[in-house]
């Protein structure tokens, strides 16, 4: 099945950490495809039927802005596309960014992640310019060891970057779900 992400905004460390035993995590339950994916599939062709499956920032039933991901880890992946937007190197901003572990289960099954400022605000300020060229960047390193496409990494850097500037907006921070 994979690791499961879900981003979201919340005001403090408190509030991030109640989230973790919320069913589906802070973005809920997903919604159910239309019909089965072979019919969308069979109705709208393959392309079109990744229009059902991308993810994108909604507001949970709890209230909570989230946006739910599989494999685009915040430590790894974001910390990487936030090194690409600054131009700072990987490695370092890893070690600067410090996540920290606001809550955990199950042996460390379900995590609260933190996320820093710096990263939120980079997000924020970032045009779909520079989402696009982080993408690509991105694409090219991982490519050797997974299977991604620019276009797919794009517009989830895109939802990203809108859930950063709600929570700027907000005065909150990001947090990230995160289930094994």
């Amino acid at each position: 099945m994979g690791v499961m992400y879900d981003y979201f905004a919340a005001p403090s460390d408190e509030a991030a950490a109640a989230t973790i035993d919320l069913p589906g995590g802070p973005g809920g339950p997903l919604s159910p495809l239309p019909m089965p994916f072979r019919d969308l599939v069979a109705k709208y062709g393959l392309e079109g039927s990744r229009r059902f499956l991308k993810s994108t920032v909604r507001v949970s039933d709890a209230g909570i802005p989230a946006l739910f991901t599989k494999g685009f880890d915040p430590t790894t992946d974001l910390s990487a596309v936030h090194a690409l937007l600054t131009g700072g190197r990987p490695d370092v901003v890893l070690d600067q960014l410090g996540y920290a572990v606001i809550a955990e289960r199950d042996g460390g099954e379900r995590l609260i992640l933190s996320i820093s400022a710096e990263v939120r605000d980079s997000l924020a300020a970032s045009t779909p310019g520079d989402l696009q060229s982080a993408a690509t960047e991105w694409v090219e390193v991982k490519a050797p060891y997974r299977q991604v496409d620019v276009e797919g990494i794009s517009g989830l850097l895109e939802q990203l970057a809108e859930l950063a500037r709600m929570a700027g907006d907000r005065g909150d921070r990001l947090y990230c779900w995160v289930c094994v």
